[in-house]
């Protein structure tokens, strides 16, 4: 009588596990916006504006410090607000002159305004030309964000179009106050996710930003980066709401940065570089020179007209030419430079002439 019991119990647990299971994994799946829900409010993100070289295209030393060049880039982006406001990453916005937001029904809206972008966290806010309401995200808490959350991404990778993957959180890194700073999933992007959505529900909890690559090979780990959205909720506040045109924010023109008052001095430093001799030149290198993500800079190199200088941006270790710009018939010698991560530079005068010359050079960090 004891044994059949335990058969009973044994019977009734596998009939409760093949019908409550399968109720569970649905309830599971359901728990998520549905892909028409995705698509209605997640966008692909077509933007188009500069980047300077920094005397330095494919590889390929110009020397032509204060060039600059067109270009056109994707990315992703989600509606926060009926009105068409689109959250993404600042690096998608950066450097943007105008923009284009493409639904997955192939509708096309302008994209000609900024609210504000944040190259610290690497948001921004930008703002569909339309009169009409669109449906918008609801956004979660991510202070909540927990270890094996289940989530989903979406987002444009290498310009596809919107697409939708599962994973898990791996890891939330948190800062001093406890706070997340980064949730870190394996819900597989790419090139051009870059400020797509990442949803734990049917709420949106980070914005994401980077795939996380191995260091020695540079190739991806399976490990991704978003941005926790409450720092998105901050950026939504009213005193953030007034529109300023992209084409405003980001007017490229040398003259017109210096002239309105558009960059903050970083390094100033006088000396002298020694002369060249025996076919070398001489040099005079500024070591551990400190570049934020997200920034432009301005190099400025003065010397007495005539002189034979030139100035160089160099990695961290001297072996990679970064940027170049030649000193010839004039006494200011510029390079503007786009830096897209963090990193430490070498900067170094040239001398190429029979004869110490001395210089001046201030660096800037140009304000948008």
């Amino acid at each position: 009588m004891k044994h059949s019991k335990k058969w009973c119990v044994l019977v009734w647990a596998l009939v409760i596990a093949v019908f409550v299971l399968p109720l569970s994994v649905g309830a599971q799946q359901s728990a998520f916006p549905t892909p028409e829900e995705l698509r209605r409010t997640n966008v692909c993100l077509v933007m188009a504006g500069f980047y300077f070289p920094g005397g330095v295209e494919n590889g390929q030393i110009t020397g032509d410090g204060a060039k600059l060049v067109q270009a056109q880039w994707g990315g992703s982006g989600f509606i926060v607000q009926g009105d068409g406001t689109i959250v993404t990453n600042c690096h998608v916005a950066l450097r943007a002159l105008q923009g284009i937001a493409v639904f997955a029904d192939g509708a096309r809206y302008d994209i000609a305004h900024i609210k504000v972008y944040d190259p610290v966290d690497d948001l921004a806010v930008l703002k569909i030309k339309a009169q009409r309401q669109f449906p918008a995200v609801t956004l979660g808490n991510s202070d909540t964000v927990r270890e094996m959350d289940e989530v989903v991404a979406v987002g444009n990778p290498e310009g596809m179009g919107l697409n939708m993957t599962r994973g898990q959180v791996s890891q939330v890194v948190r800062n001093d106050h406890g706070k997340p700073a980064l949730i870190r999933h394996t819900a597989q992007i790419a090139p051009g996710s870059s400020g797509g959505s990442l949803f734990k529900g049917k709420s949106v909890i980070g914005v994401n930003a980077s795939v996380q690559l191995y260091r020695q090979w540079g190739t991806p780990t399976g490990f991704n980066n978003a941005i926790p959205v409450n720092k998105v909720k901050i950026m939504l506040q009213p005193q953030y709401s007034q529109l300023k045109l992209l084409s405003n924010v980001f007017n490229p023109d040398l003259e017109y940065l210096i002239k309105n008052n558009k960059i903050q001095a970083v390094l100033a430093q006088n000396g002298q570089v020694n002369k060249a001799q025996g076919g070398q030149a001489g040099l005079y290198p500024l070591q551990g020179v400190v570049l934020d993500s997200l920034e432009d800079y301005l190099f400025l190199l003065e010397a007495p007209a005539g002189s034979d200088l030139d100035l160089a941006i160099l990695d961290g270790q001297g072996q990679t030419v970064l940027g170049y710009g030649r000193l010839r018939n004039t006494n200011v010698e510029p390079i503007l430079f786009s830096n897209d991560y963090a990193k430490e530079v070498i900067v170094a005068v040239v001398n190429n002439y029979n004869q110490p010359l001395n210089f001046g050079l201030n660096i800037y960090k140009i304000i948008w």
